[in-house]
């Protein structure tokens, strides 16, 4: 599933377009599409390493109230949805696997509000958590600022450096013993989000 000296990826042969599809071509890529959830092939992985600054708090954004009258945060939203799926995809559908990444400051939090709520309905060996890597932080005339007199100052390395933040943690791994070969990429604060939607 990964090789491991293949460099170079050939494009996909084919291309559809959606708006020329018929009917009969859009069922058959939602049915493709359940069948693949049901084999357990497809995944989800979430950035989730941010701090909610922007939306008032000092906790990680996935654990954030968002105000609906359910008051719930938007893991417990992502969570449900992640169950709702597979019981669309049927009932002998194994747990869908999800993979958070998080940063080395909030991975501790992150890790007991999951225990809390019991995560949320859905089997604990389907998640895997990961760390988001730290870089020196360079202001705009590229020299190295420092939080103290001898202390660098470390900033997250960016949603590219999920790649090596997978390997690191042999998330790969871990997705590979469980078959998968499809992964959709989303950021937590999107909850409007409709990750692997069947017909895609």
């Amino acid at each position: 599933m990964f090789p491991k000296k293949q460099k170079i990826f050939p494009p996909f042969p084919k291309i559809f377009n959606l708006e020329s599809a018929s009917e009969d071509q859009k069922n058959l890529f939602q049915s493709d599409g359940l069948k693949i959830i049901n084999r357990g092939e497809a995944a989800v992985l979430t950035f989730a390493g941010g701090q909610g600054t922007r939306l008032g708090v000092s906790y990680p954004k996935g654990m954030y109230d968002i105000g609906l009258i359910s008051h719930k945060s938007l893991f417990q939203i992502f969570a449900e949805r992640l169950i709702r799926l597979k019981n669309i995809a049927g009932p002998d559908t194994p747990p869908i696997p999800w993979l958070i990444r998080v940063n080395w400051e909030t991975y501790d939090i992150m890790m007991n509000f999951f225990d809390t709520n019991n995560y949320f309905g859905l089997d604990k060996n389907q998640v895997f958590f990961f760390k988001q890597d730290m870089l020196p932080a360079i202001d705009f005339e590229g020299k190295i600022i420092m939080n103290e007199k001898d202390k660098i100052c470390m900033a997250p390395n960016g949603n590219g450096g999920v790649y090596e933040g997978l390997l690191k943690a042999k998330a790969l791994d871990w997705l590979e013993s469980k078959g998968v070969r499809f992964v959709h990429v989303c950021g937590i604060d999107n909850v409007l989000v409709e990750f692997l939607i069947p017909f895609f």
